[in-house]
């Protein structure tokens, strides 16, 4: 519906318009107007100008960009690289001629091998049985879903170097996981050892992907579920059974070693230590035996006569000091009580006492 189209010098809603007011319709029909008469002729030389100038000015305003803080931007001009420029504002060839490419190099980026998930290190999310499956050291058969995440230490080589940087960390992420779980036991890598394996991991993929100049640096390496593949679940769970079952059965003989063998070890000390304690018992008396004989000898050496005496006398008093009674025999027989002293004389001048035990 036209401004006037009320009729005559109406608007719309039927106001009146005032003197001077603009004429839409009228405005429209001219410009109509002119534009046909211009297909017609042809158009002055300043019109021509004006729109080339004005053509060129937006292809060079298109080269005008802007780097987000955290990020870097690689110039390339005709497909070639030319340099490279940090956060702010820059200006480039437009297109066809340049082209900037911009990369984040703060940004942790994440690859999930053995699952799929919209939300960055979820364990829950769509297996996928084709990666993550390992061996063991010991023939186990695992499925690992793990995290890989990097961040871009160079724009240029993470752009350039490698064709699909993520697909090339993937694929050498899942190489260096089975390397490393092919070294160790399936128990370590379900249990304790998990946190191992990963920094071995992170350290072989960082080396590879060095040797590849991908430009990344692998920030962690993260084990979200380890379980066994489902066509040997069943099996697995008969493994894990039977290694419980010899786990307590060692914890068990363990602990029956831990309570007999101390008890042994302490019988064993106390026989040796009864063994030398009468070993050296009998070499003590041995040895006073023998200086008593040689002390002897040497006194009967010097003085037959007295030494003979002492050892008679000496030898009956051992005898007599266990006798109450004793019976002398005369023509009249007479039963004399003799008491004989507790303690023995003492020995003659150069004869040692008896060595007792």
């Amino acid at each position: 519906m036209g401004w006037n189209d009320p009729g005559g010098d109406r608007d719309p809603w039927g106001r009146k318009a005032g003197p001077g007011a603009w004429d839409l319709d009228a405005y429209v029909r001219r410009l109509w107007r002119r534009v046909q008469r211009l297909g017609h002729a042809t158009p002055p030389p300043w019109m021509v100008g004006g729109v080339i100038l004005a053509a060129i000015g937006l292809w060079f305003a298109s080269g005008f960009y802007t780097v987000p803080e955290g990020s870097r931007a690689v110039l390339l001009t005709f497909g070639r690289e030319m340099r490279e420029v940090g956060p702010g504002g820059h200006w480039h060839w437009p297109r066809p001629l340049g082209n900037a490419r911009i990369v984040s190099v703060t940004r942790v980026h994440v690859v999930t091998i053995g699952y799929r998930s919209d939300q960055n290190l979820v364990s829950n999310g769509t297996a996928v049985p084709s990666e993550g499956t390992v061996l063991t050291a010991d023939q186990g058969l695992l499925h690992l879903q793990f995290a890989i995440q990097y961040r871009v230490r160079n724009a240029s080589e993470y752009l350039f170097a490698v064709d699909h940087p993520r697909q090339t960390i993937a694929e050498a992420g899942a190489a260096a996981m089975r390397e490393e779980v092919a070294r160790s036991e399936l128990n370590a890598v379900e249990t304790h050892g998990q946190r191992k394996v990963e920094q071995a991991v992170q350290g072989i993929l960082q080396r590879t992907l060095d040797l590849y100049h991908a430009g990344v640096q692998v920030v962690a390496i993260r084990i979200q579920k380890v379980a066994p593949p489902q066509v040997v679940e069943s099996a697995f769970g008969r493994v894990v059974k039977a290694r419980q079952d010899r786990n307590r059965l060692i914890s068990q003989a363990q602990a029956y070693a831990g309570g007999i063998l101390p008890k042994a070890q302490g019988e064993a000390i106390d026989e040796i230590d009864k063994a030398r304690g009468y070993a050296d018992n009998i070499i003590a008396r041995a040895r006073g035996r023998t200086q008593r004989f040689t002390a002897v000898a040497d006194a009967y050496a010097r003085a037959p006569l007295i030494t003979r005496q002492r050892l008679f006398i000496d030898g009956t008093g051992r005898v007599l000091r266990h006798v109450r009674k004793v019976l002398v025999t005369t023509k009249t027989p007479v039963i004399v009580h003799v008491r004989i002293a507790p303690h023995v004389a003492p020995p003659a001048p150069g004869i040692p006492a008896e060595v007792k035990p």
